[in-house]
C-alpha cells in the first residue's frame, strides 16, 4: 500500500497547509513539462497528484488514516507478541536486589504539612482561570474558522478563474483559432505548473484537433488538413508519424512539394533504414522539384540501404541467391531512375552499373537496354551497344532504332 505521507515528505501530522506546500514544491520539480521524455519523473508525478488528491479532502483523509493505522497495526502485532513474551533471564535482578529495600524510617518528616484553604478568593481565581481559558479557547477557534474561511474563499476564486480562463480558451477553439487556445492552456499551466488538469486539457485540445485533421484528409479538403496538422505537429508530444505522413500527403496534394519533401525528410530521419520512403523522396526531387543532385544524393543513399539489407539477409554474393520478381517495384524504379540521372551528369560507368541491376530485376523492360547501350556507347564499347539496342527493338522500344542505324549500320 502506498504511504501518501512518506510520497510528499510529510508527517501524518501535517495540516493542510503543508500538504499544499509540498505538493506544490515536488509538483514544479517533477512536471512534465520539466521533464521533458523523463518516464521515471512522469510517473512519480502521478503518485504525487494522487497523493495529494487524497490529502486534501478531508472525508479521504479520515479514510485513508483509517486504512493506513489498520495496516500499521496487523504488521506490527506479530512483532510485539514476540517483545512482550520474551522471557525473562535468569541473571536479571529485581529492584530490591539491585537497590536493596528502603527504610522509609529514615525518610525526611515534615514538622507541618501545607494548608490550602478553600475560600472565595479560591473560587475567584479558579472562574477566573476558566474564563481566561475558555475566552483564549473561543478567539483560537474563531481565527481557525476565520483563516479557513478566507483559505476556502481564496481557493473559490482560484477554482472561478481557472474556469473562465479555460472557457475563454475554448471559444477560441470553437472559432478555430487552434493555436492561439493551445497557447493560452500552456500559459495558464506555466503560471500554475502543479495544477496538472491545464496539462491535460492541452492533451485533450491536441488531440481533438489531430481528429479534425484527420476527418479534413478523407474528405479530400487538403488545404485545412494542412493548417490543422501544422499546429498538431507543433504541439503533439511526441510527434507522431502518423501527423507527419498526412502532412507530406497533403502538401503533395496541394501542389508544395518544397514542403512534402521536408515532411518525408523528417519520416526518414526516424526511419533511416526505409528505402522505400528514400526513393519516393528522390523521385520527388527528381520530377516535381528538378533538383537532379539532391535526387542523386537520396538515390545513392537507397542503393546503399539496399545492399546492406540485402547481405545481411543473403550474404554478400546475394545476387546470385534473391529471386528478382519477388522484390517489389521501387527497387527497379531505384536502379532506372539512378542510371537515368547518372548518365545526364556523366557518370556513365555508374549508369552502366545501374542499368544492369535494373535489367536484373525487371529483364522485359525495354526502355533500360536502349539507356544501356548509349552508356556502353559513352565508355566505347560500341558493339556492345548495338546489341542492347537491339534487344530494345526486338521488346518494343522503336527509339532504339535511330541510334541503331546511326551508330551499328
Amino acid at each position: 500500500m502506498l504511504n501518501y505521507y512518506d510520497i510528499l515528505g510529510i508527517n501524518r501530522q501535517a495540516d493542510q497547509i503543508e500538504i499544499k506546500s509540498a505538493f506544490k514544491r515536488l509538483a514544479l520539480k517533477y512536471h512534465p513539462d520539466k521533464n521533458p521524455g523523463n518516464v521515471a519523473a512522469e510517473e512519480y508525478f502521478k503518485q504525487v497528484n494522487e497523493a495529494y488528491q487524497v490529502l486534501s479532502n478531508v472525508e479521504k483523509k479520515k479514510q485513508y488514516d483509517f486504512i493506513l493505522n489498520y495496516s500499521y497495526q496487523n504488521s506490527h502485532s506479530t512483532q510485539k507478541t514476540t517483545e512482550y513474551s520474551t522471557p525473562t533471564k535468569s541473571s536479571d535482578k529485581s529492584i530490591y536486589d539491585r537497590y536493596g529495600k528502603y527504610d522509609w524510617r529514615k525518610a525526611p518528616r515534615y514538622k507541618k504539612a501545607p494548608i490550602y484553604k478553600v475560600d472565595k478568593s479560591y473560587f475567584k481565581v479558579q472562574l477566573l482561570t476558566f474564563i481566561v481559558m475558555l475566552g483564549l479557547s473561543a478567539l483560537i477557534m474563531i481565527g481557525n474558522r476565520y483563516w479557513e474561511y478566507q483559505e476556502e474563499q481564496k481557493a473559490l476564486a482560484e477554482e472561478r478563474a481557472t474556469f473562465e480562463a479555460l472557457q475563454k480558451a475554448y471559444a477560441l477553439y470553437d472559432q478555430e483559432k487552434y493555436r492561439e487556445a493551445i497557447d493560452m492552456v500552456i500559459h495558464l499551466g506555466e503560471q500554475k505548473p502543479y495544477e496538472v488538469q491545464f496539462y491535460e486539457e492541452r492533451e485533450k485540445m491536441v488531440a481533438g484537433l489531430s481528429l479534425t485533421a484527420t476527418k479534413y484528409f478523407e474528405n479530400d479538403q487538403y488545404v485545412k488538413a494542412v493548417d490543422a496538422l501544422e499546429i498538431v505537429k507543433d504541439y503533439e508530444r511526441p510527434s507522431k508519424m502518423r501527423t507527419w505522413d498526412m502532412l507530406a500527403d497533403a502538401y503533395f496534394e496541394i501542389g508544395d512539394f518544397k514542403k512534402t519533401a521536408y515532411a518525408l525528410d523528417y519520416i526518414l530521419q526516424r526511419d533511416k533504414y526505409n528505402i522505400r520512403l528514400a526513393v519516393k523522396i528522390a523521385k520527388l526531387y527528381n520530377h516535381e522539384l528538378s533538383d537532379p543532385n539532391k535526387a542523386l544524393e537520396y538515390y545513392d543513399e537507397a542503393k546503399l540501404l539496399f545492399k546492406e539489407f540485402q547481405s545481411s539477409t543473403y550474404g554478400e554474393a546475394f545476387e546470385l541467391v534473391i529471386n528478382p520478381s519477388t522484390l517489389p517495384d521501387f527497387y527497379f524504379d531505384l536502379f532506372s531512375e539512378r542510371a537515368d540521372l547518372n548518365y545526364k551528369v556523366g557518370n556513365y560507368q555508374e549508369a552502366l552499373t545501374d542499368c544492369n541491376w535494373a535489367i536484373f530485376l525487371r529483364p522485359n523492360f525495354a526502355r533500360t537496354y536502349d539507356l544501356r547501350g548509349h552508356c556502353k556507347k559513352a565508355l566505347n564499347l560500341n558493339s556492345r551497344a548495338c546489341k542492347d539496342w537491339q534487344r530494345a527493338i526486338n521488346r518494343g522500344y522503336n527509339k532504339s532504332i535511330d541510334a541503331l542505324n546511326k551508330y551499328c549500320l
